[in-house]
């Protein structure tokens, strides 16, 4: 039997290869297309197709394995820790060399490997999502700090133009940052300055009022001018609206891409998720592409520690230890944690539950952890309920059944 060992890294990946335990070549490829496609070529020599095992499957590995998936050849993942336990028992020594000997060695001790099934698409999936959750933090943290400067410029009364920080009022703010330049403008100015394509509240008549009463909030103050401190604030203030606005666009696209996906590769979701709120296309696309294929979970527990809502169990002889596991997926976690906070609400599907729970235990925290499990477990015999239609409806997209398969 051959195997490849490889130790992925940035600008390069390590490959050991393997016949019947015994490495007879070692080679280093650059990690870019160039580099796969020479270690292809070296791999077509081989008498016969080798096993891949690649020591973990991160953003250094994932274009090499899609790249091998596509060529049909069979790929493990191997655990850096099972992996470092091996090496650990072998020498003390740490290098790329003895990283992929390692790692080629598994199919060779291990009968139990399953094969990583990754999907270009869904890979895709899984970066929008990440990063339209990424910029939803820094969105929330720029609101806040713009907040900070509206206080400093116009103190409280900011919240009497506008209530919240939307595309309205950051396109008013993009261009009014200072009492003097209401002042200075006219009421038809102020109207369009707050006037959008995507809002039609502030386009006619109504529109129109709001400005009189914007420009009459400000002709009545009898506020200080501090003329050189108000010229820096009004341009920081229009940076940070303009900055909003443009992270708010690219939101909107992104989410407009994920959906487009979802809907692309899992038409029918909603069919076994519509009693639970909060699973909207976005809400599933993520959840899709952190747990990817439900059969690498071989019970609701095992999801449950994947998504941090178990806890690690080590044993010692005859002692069992608990404690909080900390290898989870965050992503994951928050989205599970999402989900709760939705159907514990008045009209959830667990608002009974939650208050029952919670006057049984007397800690919300401790409620709300209950109902997270509760999520997971739907969760996971929803999707094995999904994937088993998927595999047997004959219109089911061919990437949806080879993200399932």
């Amino acid at each position: 039997m051959f195997t490849c060992g490889i130790d992925p890294s940035r600008g390069k990946f390590a490959v050991s290869f393997i016949q019947d335990l015994k490495e007879f070549k070692y080679l280093e490829y650059e990690n870019s297309f160039r580099g796969f496609q020479e270690f292809r070529k070296q791999l077509l020599k081989l008498n016969e197709k080798p096993l891949i095992c690649i020591e973990g499957y991160g953003d250094f590995a994932r274009n090499l394995a899609l790249y091998l998936k596509e060529h049909l050849f069979i790929v493990y993942e191997i655990n850096p820790k099972m992996s470092s336990r091996l090496k650990e028992s072998m020498t003390i020594h740490k290098t790329d060399h003895i990283d992929s000997f390692t790692c080629g060695l598994f199919p060779f001790i291990r009968d139990d490997l399953k094969e990583l099934h990754i999907n270009k698409k869904i890979e895709g999936l899984k970066n929008l999502t990440r990063q339209y959750q990424k910029l939803s933090k820094i969105s929330t943290s720029l609101k806040n700090q713009m907040h900070a400067a509206l206080n400093q410029a116009f103190g409280p009364i900011y919240k009497e133009f506008f209530t919240y920080l939307n595309q309205t009022s950051l396109t008013f703010f993009s261009n009014y940052g200072s009492f003097k330049e209401i002042e200075k403008a006219d009421e038809k100015a102020i109207h369009l300055g707050m006037t959008t394509d995507r809002c039609h509240k502030y386009k006619g008549r109504y529109g129109l009022e709001r400005a009189k009463q914007i420009k009459n909030i400000v002709m009545n103050l009898n506020y200080c001018l501090l003329e050189d401190f108000e010229k820096i604030q009004s341009a920081s203030i229009k940076r940070h609206a303009k900055t909003l606005l443009s992270i708010i666009k690219q939101k909107e696209e992104m989410k407009a891409d994920i959906e487009a996906l979802v809907k692309e590769l899992f038409p029918d979701y909603k069919n076994y998720f519509e009693d639970v709120n909060g699973v909207t296309s976005l809400q599933f696309g993520a959840l899709i592409s952190e747990i990817k294929d439900i059969d690498n979970f071989s019970s609701d527990a095992k999801l449950a520690c994947y998504s941090g809502q178990g806890i690690a169990r080590n044993q010692s002889s005859n002692m069992d230890k608990h404690k909080k596991n900390r290898n989870y997926n965050r992503n994951l976690a928050k989205i599970i944690h999402f989900l709760a906070l939705n159907n514990i609400s008045k009209n959830g599907k667990y608002f009974s539950l939650y208050k029952e729970r919670k006057s049984i235990y007397n800690k919300k925290l401790r409620a709300l952890k209950s109902i997270k499990r509760k999520i997971v477990r739907l969760i996971y015999y929803r999707l094995k309920a999904y994937k088993s239609f998927l595999i047997n409806d004959p219109g089911t997209p061919k990437e949806a059944i080879e993200m399932t398969a």
